[in-house]
């Protein structure tokens, strides 16, 4: 038996609430060239028992980890365990709408050189389009369409383009994203029409509760902020040098105004938590905060 095209991957801790609805939902696809790979992180609770209700489907496989791995380090345990030749992950508390599976798959056989595709409302482009990866740079940092912001719900990736950079980073809070620059250097992005995904919105997300806490603000904000750095000084970043440049400084001096921020409110301790995050002197932010910056270069946001 030949593999299957995707491998819808549910990555579990918890969610005994949410769980069978994000199962019915991937199994009520148009789209039926597909596996679902259910991972569960060392659960407490009955997500490992509802999960196995669905294992007679021919197309469920249900795993569970021997140690909780974390987030990332899950979604990577769950790729290696796919046989498709794309990565769609839902978590276990999201849905996706009946054509997700089946436009997803359409604009990335469409377009086999990208490396992932995502799900996004951007205007000025007839979906699906392919933006090369000065284009996918372009949209996100000068023209703020929040392209890498995507979550891993709005994704689908090509397997061998993850193999390619070694997974997800293993950090919480910061995985796609730096998953996402680091694809967009190496290979073109689709863009596929919007509304495809449901990411709920719940008391019970570990992040609502974790990043009430500065401490967790304000680590996850530091690494973005490097993560950020590092792909513009990346050898392959595919930004003008007078983009780079601009974005850089506008990077560097919306941090220092977070920093500054905390200092006037009076929060001493946040603003130092961002400050330590950064890995940058103080210095750095002072000079940013009294330096110009020069208008970037203009440029196509996409092209189909």
């Amino acid at each position: 038996m030949s593999p299957p095209l995707v491998s819808v991957l549910v990555t579990v801790y918890n969610r005994e609430r949410y769980l069978a609805a994000a199962i019915e939902s991937v199994l009520a696809q148009t789209f039926t060239d597909c596996e679902l790979v259910i991972v569960d992180d060392c659960s407490a609770d009955r997500s490992v028992p509802i999960a196995r209700r669905y294992e007679s489907n021919p197309r469920v496989r249900v795993h569970v980890n021997e140690r909780n791995l974390g987030d990332y380090p899950n979604r990577n345990r769950a790729a290696l365990l796919a046989q498709g030749k794309y990565l769609k992950y839902v978590d276990a508390d999201d849905l996706i709408y009946p054509r997700c599976l089946e436009l997803m798959v359409q604009g990335m056989e469409l377009f086999p050189k990208a490396g992932y595709g995502v799900s996004r409302a951007m205007t000025g482009i007839r979906y699906p389009a392919q933006l090369s990866p000065r284009e996918a740079y372009e949209s996100h940092f000068l023209f703020r369409t929040g392209l890498f912001s995507a979550g891993p719900l709005d994704t689908i990736i090509l397997r061998s383009a993850l193999d390619g950079i070694g997974g997800f980073d293993a950090a919480r809070y910061t995985g796609d994203s730096l998953c996402w620059m680091t694809l967009a250097r190496k290979a073109p992005v689709v863009i596929v029409a919007p509304e495809l995904v449901w990411w709920r919105r719940h008391d019970d997300q570990e992040s609502v509760a974790e990043t009430k806490r500065y401490q967790v603000l304000a680590d996850a904000r530091g690494r973005r902020f490097r993560h950020i750095l590092g792909a513009l000084d990346a050898p392959d970043c595919p930004l003008a040098k007078v983009d780079n440049y601009w974005v850089r400084s506008r990077t560097v001096r919306l941090y220092a105004r977070q920093i500054l921020g905390r200092l006037l409110r009076g929060h001493f301790q946040y603003a130092k938590a961002l400050l330590r995050a950064s890995g940058q002197p103080a210095g750095a932010f002072a000079a940013a905060l009294l330096k110009p910056s020069a208008l970037p270069a203009s440029g196509p946001v996409a092209s189909a």
